[in-house]
């Protein structure tokens, strides 16, 4: 039975609760159609590479709407889901992206701001590194910036560690 069948199945008896019988409004065959040529269009179908063309759509979308209506955005980028629109701006086509080293001022600005917020709120810990996403920040405290990272460390390699990781390798 499809979609279409069981919901006027449905609809054909549905009651209310004095019994008196009421008429649901259903989508028509045409409408359900376009539904689902949309959902399968915008959905999981396209989990590829980003070509130019989309992110060049994406861009174009993002200053027609702003970078807060993604379901608006997502139509303008047809295959793209809003979340996958969401992701791809803000994680790789944001202009206001800092990607590469890190600065020591933005090191300071990470210490400081997981000082206030403690090791868990990555999103407002992120705010207060500018240009710098939540996962960046995550990522740099945990591997460089982090104390319990640091008191770990004993200084260089000794010999025995050496040979040891040799033997392991080989």
């Amino acid at each position: 039975m499809t979609y279409l069948e069981s919901s006027r199945t449905i609809s054909e008896s549905y009651t209310h609760s004095e019994g008196s019988s009421s008429k649901v409004q259903l989508p028509s065959r045409e409408d359900t159609m376009i539904t689902q040529q949309t959902v399968s269009t915008n959905s999981k179908d396209n989990k590829g590479r980003w070509s130019k063309e989309e992110d060049d759509k994406l861009k174009h979308a993002v200053e027609m709407y702003g970078n807060k209506k993604w379901k608006e955005i997502a139509m303008c980028v047809l295959g793209r889901s809003n979340v996958q629109c969401r992701y791809r701006w803000h994680n790789v086509l944001n202009p206001e992206l800092v990607k590469g080293h890190w600065t020591k001022e933005e090191d300071d600005m990470l210490t400081a701001a997981v000082e206030k917020f403690g090791s868990k709120n990555w999103k407002q810990i992120a705010k207060c590194v500018v240009g710098r996403t939540n996962v960046q920040c995550l990522d740099r405290w945990y591997k460089s910036l982090n104390p319990e990272l640091i008191k770990g460390l004993k200084g260089p390699w000794t010999p025995e560690e050496d040979d040891r990781l040799t033997q392991a390798v080989q």
